[in-house]
């Protein structure tokens, strides 16, 4: 169970002040890109960084979606990207980062993970819900696969994210469908 901190206006709940989180997010996509590219190649210390990873940002850091291959993977590892930060929307105890997947060609960058950081430590992930494009409605009513969030929880405790406390935008995405829902934030 989270503990909300005591936080005063403007700050954030995991960090400090707004503009803390950014960096802080921003360190950890570079560490988990690495993390990824090692395992990928089979380096001698992927286990180690990844392991380093998660003690320093928290359980809820990945890479979680893919498992240490038999055989390097030099072309997956080089097609891999690290995540770009869009926004970073605000709720009481916790913050949610959103950012694109490891794998998106670019130009086309989508919304497609969202950390949650609480006390420097990222506590739990969601993946975007692909039914509703992370809005929360489809078809003018809230989304049945996520019950209106936008995101679906991947092996974490639910959090309550339908009241944000604000929103920090940082980049928008490239692709329409995300892009209409960071618009509408």
């Amino acid at each position: 169970m989270l503990i909300p901190p005591i936080r005063r206006r403007g700050q954030s709940a995991s960090i400090g002040t707004v503009p803390d989180i950014i960096p802080w997010i921003r360190s950890y996509f570079a560490a988990e890109h690495a993390a990824l590219v090692a395992v990928l190649t089979l380096a001698p210390d992927a286990k180690a960084r990844l392991l380093a990873a998660r003690k320093h940002y928290g359980p809820g850091c990945g890479p979680h979606d893919f498992s240490y291959p038999d055989e390097p993977d030099p072309d997956r590892a080089r097609k891999s990207i690290e995540r770009r930060l869009f926004a970073v929307r605000h709720f009481d105890g916790f913050d949610q980062a959103i950012a694109s997947d490891l794998y998106q060609p670019a130009p086309v960058l989508s919304m497609f993970a969202g950390f949650f950081v609480a006390r420097r430590k990222i506590v739990a992930r969601a993946n975007a819900c692909m039914s509703c494009d992370a809005s929360g409605r489809h078809a003018g009513r809230p989304c049945r696969d996520c019950a209106g969030a936008g995101w679906v929880m991947v092996g974490a405790e639910r959090l309550d994210l339908t009241a944000p406390t604000g929103v920090t935008k940082v980049e928008p995405p490239t692709a329409p469908e995300s892009r209409a829902t960071w618009d509408a934030w």
